[in-house]
């Protein structure tokens, strides 16, 4: 299977009013290093949740501002000198909530051919976290658009060479893989496969009767879960890229498997597929936030329910 590498278009979420510097200029180089030739439009959401008042109010409170902020969005992009910036863009939306204006940024996103959204998180944890919610986190849940998320944690990035893809191995993360290659043929990077192996407990083993009945189920499991990564590694090649198989076989959090491995092997991103189960049950959706708050790298999400084009 040959891979596509056609240019981006990239919808970066900018707040015009973070005096936070440094984390708006690690994201601008994460993008000037992602995708050379891609058009960069900046966009903010101004809801209720960031005015501070209630929908009721929000027309009155917006009133004659939407100029000010629009210009005090583009002097914000600009002290970053970014190749393929367009036109900064503010949207309005008078929803009360964080996941509002999170939706109303990605049906932005959808509307406009974006392949990506551009967000930066705080990685706030706790009781604040708990108070204040997280946009970015509203992303993860709902995001029908690639992800692209960095912290104050984040390191510089200034080529991507080895792009570290975390898979549980399921069909949704199968089917997202070919996006996964085209960035990796794009950049000519190696693709490092992990998969974190988790098997069942002494009290599971119950479960399957004879201890070398789950023996045989777990053999079964492995190889069957080597099969695929394998696969992914033949696509690789086929592609012309050099890759990696790590298959880990930890009783740790996939996250903290996830975050050693990057970090051994130097990675420059980590790319993962959220998946859900129902409105708002995150299947891998725990782990995908324990590695946005505490990853190092850049972290690429691509949810379950992006159609690949």
């Amino acid at each position: 299977m040959s891979v596509k590498t056609n240019p981006e278009k990239i919808v970066w979420a900018v707040d015009p009013f973070s005096h936070d510097y440094l984390l708006l200029s690690r994201m601008a180089k994460v993008l000037a290093a992602w995708s050379p030739g891609a058009r960069i439009e900046p966009v903010y959401v101004v809801s209720s949740a960031q005015l501070g008042v209630s929908a009721r109010l929000y027309s009155q409170a917006i009133g004659s501002r939407l100029d000010a902020i629009r210009e005090r969005l583009s002097e914000q992009v600009a002290q970053f000198c970014l190749a393929g910036i367009t036109q900064s863009t503010v949207i309005t939306c008078p929803k009360e909530t964080l996941r509002g204006a999170a939706r109303t940024l990605q049906e932005f996103a959808l509307d406009n051919g974006a392949t990506l959204i551009a967000v930066t998180s705080r990685s706030q944890s706790g009781v604040k976290r708990l108070v204040l919610g997280s946009f970015a986190e509203s992303l993860v849940l709902q995001a029908r658009v690639p992800l692209l998320i960095t912290t104050p944690k984040t390191r510089p990035v200034e080529a991507i060479e080895n792009i570290l893809f975390a898979t549980d191995l399921s069909p949704a993360s199968s089917r997202a893989f070919p996006r996964v290659l085209e960035l990796a043929a794009r950049h000519r990077a190696k693709l490092l496969l992990l998969h974190a192996s988790q098997f069942l407990s002494e009290h599971g083993e119950a479960a399957f009767g004879p201890p070398e009945s789950y023996s045989d189920l777990l053999a079964i499991d492995k190889a069957e879960k080597r099969r695929l990564l394998g696969e992914l590694a033949e696509q690789c090649c086929e592609n012309g890229l050099a890759s990696e198989v790590l298959f880990i076989e930890e009783q740790e959090d996939p996250a903290t498997v996830i975050l050693k491995a990057a970090k051994k092997l130097k990675s420059t991103i980590v790319a993962l597929v959220s998946q859900k189960e129902g409105l708002d049950v995150p299947l891998l959706g725990s782990v995908t936030r324990k590695v946005v708050r505490r990853s190092s790298l850049p972290v690429w999400v691509i949810h379950e329910h992006v159609e690949l084009a």
